[in-house]
C-alpha cells in the first residue's frame, strides 16, 4: 500500500498507524513515571549517610521549670501584670514531680508533663530570652506546649497576660476603665 501526502490540510492516516503510535506514546509515559517513582523511592530509601533528625515535639536536653508571678507596675497605679515562665533546667537540679497545674478557671487547670514549680534556672551563661504575645482575647498558659518545648531545648520564655484584653485574666476586670458612652461622635450614621 502506497501513502500518499494529504493535499486538502487534514492528515488522513491508516487506522493501525494511529493506533501503533497512541500504544507507543502510553508505553513511553508509563516507562517514564514508573522510573520517576523508582529514582524518588531509591532516593527515600533508608541510608547510613542520611542524618537524623528529631522530631520537631521531642523535648531537648534541659528538664522544665516554671513560675507564675505578677509584675507590679508604679507607674499605672499599681496594676498588677500577670507573667508566666518557662526556663531551662540544668539536670542536677530536675525533679519529677509534682508537676505543674495550670489554672483554667477554678477547680479547672491544664496538667503539664513536662515542667514543674518554682525549680532553679540553669547555670549556664548566655542564656536566651523569648517573650510570647498570646494575641487579643487569648490567655498567657494557651501555648504551655510550645513554651516547654521551646525551655527544654535551653531558652527562656516569658508570656505576660495582656492587661485589659485576656480572656478571664483576673487583671482584667479590675483595671479596665469604666465604659463611657460617646458624647459627640466625629462619624455620621447617615
Amino acid at each position: 500500500m502506497a501513502f500518499e501526502a494529504p493535499t486538502s490540510g487534514s492528515l488522513d492516516l491508516p487506522c493501525d498507524i494511529l493506533h501503533d503510535t497512541c500504544l507507543i506514546m502510553t508505553s513511553t509515559i508509563r516507562t517514564f513515571f514508573l522510573a520517576v517513582i523508582v529514582t524518588g523511592l531509591i532516593a527515600c530509601g533508608d541510608s547510613a549517610s542520611s542524618p537524623v533528625v528529631d522530631s520537631p515535639d521531642a523535648t531537648g536536653p534541659y528538664a522544665v521549670g516554671h513560675a507564675s508571678f505578677n509584675v507590679v507596675d508604679a507607674a499605672r497605679e499599681d496594676r498588677p501584670l500577670l507573667v508566666g515562665a518557662w526556663y531551662p533546667v540544668d539536670a542536677a537540679d530536675a525533679q519529677e514531680s509534682p508537676r505543674t497545674e495550670y489554672p483554667l478557671a477554678d477547680p479547672l487547670t491544664l496538667p503539664s508533663e513536662v515542667a514543674v514549680d518554682d525549680l532553679p534556672v540553669s547555670a549556664r551563661s548566655a542564656q536566651t530570652l523569648l517573650v510570647f504575645s498570646h494575641g487579643y482575647q487569648g490567655i498567657h498558659i494557651q501555648s504551655f506546649e510550645l513554651m516547654e518545648a521551646l525551655a527544654s531545648h535551653g531558652f527562656i520564655v516569658i508570656s505576660p497576660e495582656h492587661t485589659g484584653n485576656a480572656q478571664a485574666s483576673p487583671t482584667t476586670a479590675s483595671r479596665m476603665p469604666p465604659p463611657t458612652e460617646c458624647q459627640t461622635c466625629p462619624i455620621s450614621s447617615t
